[in-house]
């Protein structure tokens, strides 16, 4: 079985989900504490950015919850710290989350599983999509900054500054507040599939505050959603996907 959703485009863009994931296998379930939560997931975004594979976007969607495995981290990341190890022993906010923590056999397992799938998938849309390619690694977060967009190129390793203060200048003009690089420059993604003269790699951080709701968040899954608020930001991010497309085309053929 794949839990990988593939989405095939003519653009040289590919879209990656890599945290949006809620399935936990029966495999992984039979090991979780009884009434543990997942909260550090990046709700919904699949479902707010369902445009791009309608205007031609390659799209790589990960199902599996990031608690089961984090394909945002190297491999040799191992078991541990959520949000730094590969597999993580407690949710975000600190909680057990197994009765009895899995070992590297499991995690290996699970590397396998779900992990090589992933970034296999990758790695194929970017060799069918052309000669240069560009991959937007799109998640969201509810803490750490006050930016409505933080896009991240790992201080310029990634993506070219001009290529990152383009699509910067684009979601600012219709309406976004954007930070560069704080606090989060990138993860295991964009960094792995970055080949220089071939790919231009970014990570784009949305804040929860931009299009689920103005308030705070806690420990809690499925929140809900201010449809207002989602309706005003899948419009603007639209408007923004489509001069940035644009951009693209234009320095695709530079």
């Amino acid at each position: 079985m794949s839990f990988v959703k593939i989405s095939k485009g003519s653009l040289p863009l590919v879209i990656s989900f890599p945290h949006s994931g809620t399935i936990m296998p029966d495999e992984v379930v039979k090991s979780v504490a009884k009434g543990i939560l997942f909260p550090g997931t990046d709700w919904y975004l699949p479902q707010l950015f369902s445009f791009v594979g309608e205007i031609g976007c390659r799209v790589v969607e990960n199902t599996i919850s990031r608690h089961v495995i984090d394909v945002n981290r190297g491999q040799l990341a191992g078991i541990g710290h959520p949000n730094q190890c590969l597999v993580y022993t407690k949710n975000t906010m600190g909680r057990d989350i197994y009765v009895k923590n899995p070992d590297k056999a499991e995690m290996h397992r699970r590397i396998d599983a779900y992990y090589k799938p992933y970034h296999d998938a990758i790695a194929c849309e970017i060799a069918e999509a052309g000669e240069k390619v560009w991959l937007f690694d799109i998640h969201s977060f509810a803490m750490g900054s006050t930016a409505d967009i933080v896009l991240g190129n790992h201080n310029g390793r990634t993506m070219e500054e001009k290529h990152l203060q383009a699509i910067a200048d684009i979601f600012t003009q219709n309406g976004f507040t954007v930070a560069l690089n704080q606090p989060f420059r990138g993860g295991h993604v964009t960094k792995y599939h970055y080949k220089e003269g071939r790919t231009q790699t970014v990570q784009i951080e949305l804040n929860y505050q931009s299009y689920i709701a103005k308030r705070r968040f806690g420990n809690e899954e499925n929140p809900a959603v201010d449809e207002t608020l989602w309706n005003d930001c899948r419009v603007r991010l639209e408007k923004s996907f489509e001069k940035i497309i644009e951009y693209i085309k234009t320095e695709n053929h530079s």
